[in-house]
């Protein structure tokens, strides 16, 4: 009996030495899996989701010394929509301002680095820290900055102003460079030289019946630019006139002695000429030192912009790192087109003109394809 009960007590230790070691075993691998859990919980936590907009740095400080100030401001703007005038930039402005987590500057058109910014010098290796910290502070009062930190419709991830004047100004890239060295990207629109100057004459023009003609303008703003060394073109009036016998597309080649120095210095002597803002390679040639091209430089064709909008603003809305957005249909069908005042109307450009024109701005077309991309070649032709 006793010998049978000891049996029956080595038994009922082995059965609960078993049943230990088993919930031992179901226990560490419980563990296991949860810590394997947590883990690639973790991984995946600290990875960036792709479809998910990476915000920026909020703010920037900096410090100006003759005030004894430390001032912290928010970054903005993000981006700039630098150009071109009558491109589809107020298109572009109004489309982007319907994006709930896009921050539009107060004002259309800030103009805060063509001068009416006030900055102490247009130059900038010629400003201070000290002057440099009151531009950011001052720049920064263009924007709504309560909307910046709260926003009920979410984060806001992006944030611009828009100036068509900046593109030509060859102090402004540097400007925007000194001023704001979070790199804001830059945003251009180009659209064909020959429209686009047309377009800025109707609205130049008016109705004022006394206004030149498109013609004499365009004449007398070859004549400066021949002068200032910019163009070989020979005088729209004897195209038109026949006088020019022996017009060839060699008689329209850039100069050879044309410098970026002496385009840079002949600007502020032209810079209202209709013309010359479509010598778009020439106005490039300041930026691509400051904000190199696709990775913070974007030129885009209007003409594309005009035939698939949506798919222009998918491009623009990835450039700035801000989530994509469901435009809706009709806002694709509105013109958005400024009317500031009378536009004059019942007038045509001539073939003949636009032919002379097509001539004139070939070398300048081809110097921009040269500068961007094969696919911008002929693009206009």
């Amino acid at each position: 009996m006793t010998m049978k009960l000891r049996h029956l007590h080595l038994a009922f230790l082995f059965l609960s030495l078993t049943a230990f070691l088993f919930d031992f075993f179901l226990y560490y691998v419980y563990k296991a899996t949860r810590q394997k859990a947590n883990t690639s919980t973790k991984e995946n936590a600290q990875k960036p989701n792709d479809t998910l907009p990476k915000l920026p740095p909020r703010f920037h400080t900096c410090r100006i010394d003759a005030t004894n100030e430390t001032v912290t401001i928010p970054i903005v703007p993000t981006f700039i929509i630098a150009g071109a005038q009558k491109s589809g930039t107020s298109a572009l402005y109004t489309l982007l301002k319907m994006h709930s987590s896009i921050l539009a500057s107060r004002r259309n058109e800030l103009h805060f680095f063509d001068g009416r910014g006030k900055i102490p010098s247009s130059n900038a290796s010629e400003l201070s820290q000290d002057d440099l910290c009151r531009a950011r502070k001052k720049y920064a009062k263009f924007f709504e900055v309560n909307r910046l930190l709260k926003s009920s419709n979410g984060p806001v991830i992006a944030s611009f102003e828009k100036t068509p004047r900046y593109l030509m100004m060859p102090n402004v890239p540097a400007l925007i460079h000194a001023v704001c060295p979070w790199q804001p990207k830059i945003i251009v629109m180009l659209r064909n030289p020959i429209d686009r100057a047309y377009s800025l004459y109707k609205m130049n023009k008016g109705g004022n019946n006394d206004y030149p003609s498109f013609e004499e303008v365009v004449d007398q703003e070859i004549a400066e630019m021949k002068v200032a060394r910019l163009t070989t073109a020979p005088e729209l009036r004897g195209f038109l006139n026949d006088s020019v016998k022996t017009m060839t597309h060699d008689s329209f080649e850039i100069p050879n002695n044309l410098t970026l120095l002496l385009r840079n210095q002949v600007w502020y002597k032209i810079r209202v000429s209709m013309t010359y803002r479509g010598l778009y390679a020439q106005h490039l040639f300041n930026w691509l030192p400051y904000f190199p091209l696709k990775s913070h430089l974007k030129v885009i064709p209007y003409e594309l912009f005009r035939q698939n909008m949506s798919h222009i603003l998918d491009d623009v809305l990835d450039f700035v790192g801000a989530p994509r957005h469901n435009f809706t249909d009709d806002v694709f069908k509105t013109d958005y087109s400024p009317h500031n005042g009378f536009r004059a109307r019942n007038v045509t450009l001539s073939p003949k003109t636009r032919d002379y024109l097509q001539r004139f701005y070939k070398p300048y077309n081809d110097e921009l394809a040269d500068l961007l991309g094969e696919e911008w070649r002929g693009i206009w032709d």
